[in-house]
């Protein structure tokens, strides 16, 4: 199921929003919203390994490969335009 920009954007204005991914390869994203008041550094180490394991696990090439970097982000600091392409975002 898609993540609509709408959500996210209500979502970030009342708590933490991050964005995992793997890097330079192709993968499913995950954005996990913390509950308001929490930061990245409340976030339980079983919680960050279950992100980490489904973008993995979403990516064709990493899904093969023993060592993948995975990168996360707040989501206030993801640029989107509309000329850049789907599922693009600097």
């Amino acid at each position: 199921m898609p993540v609509h920009a709408s959500f996210l954007t209500s979502a970030v204005q009342c708590c933490a929003v991050y964005r995992f991914h793997v890097s330079d390869l192709s993968s499913a994203h995950v954005y996990l919203r913390l509950p308001q008041g929490q930061a990245m550094s409340d976030i339980s180490p079983e919680t960050l390994d279950d992100c980490i394991q489904l973008v993995k696990a979403n990516s064709i090439t990493g899904n093969k490969t023993n060592n993948i970097d995975v990168v996360y982000t707040p989501w206030s600091n993801l640029k989107k335009t509309a000329s850049m392409e789907v599922g693009q975002v600097r």
